[in-house]
């Protein structure tokens, strides 16, 4: 049931592999990935980086959103660029460190991938619809 055998690859070989993988798309990834996990393969990091291409395409808009905020406040005087830059600089971070954060978790199989892909983007998109929500209100 078990044979030895000796591969011909170096290991710059399996870098090259890795690096191919990176710059498939969508369909090609999914099934690349489908085809390891009929393998029984861990394909945790390829999920991730298959989920994360929905995942970073969802965060860019949402931080492009951060800059609606100032739509509530159309008065020159109410306006408060310093604390507007600094809300995106603080969420930018905290974006930064949590996913990364949750990444490694991901692919070392602690939690899901999809957790690991989307529970910050879904977090950061419940805090602005609470602002959105908030804001209506105000304004009515």
């Amino acid at each position: 049931k078990q044979k030895d055998f000796i591969l011909n690859e170096e290991k710059n070989d399996f870098l090259q592999i890795d690096s191919d993988i990176t710059t498939l798309n969508i369909h090609a990834l999914s099934s690349y990935i489908k085809r390891l996990q009929k393998s029984g393969i861990n394909t945790n990091e390829y999920e991730i980086m298959f989920y994360n291409k929905f995942s970073f395409s969802l965060i860019s808009i949402l931080f492009s959103l951060v800059a609606c905020g100032a739509i509530y406040n159309p008065n020159r005087r109410a306006g408060k660029t310093g604390t507007n830059l600094a809300t995106v600089f603080v969420l930018t971070l905290i974006y930064w460190l949590a996913t990364s954060y949750l990444t490694e978790l991901g692919k070392n199989s602690i939690i899901p991938p999809e957790i690991a892909s989307f529970f910050v983007p879904f977090l950061f998109l419940s805090f602005f619809l609470y602002n959105l929500y908030k804001n209506r209100q105000l304004a009515s």
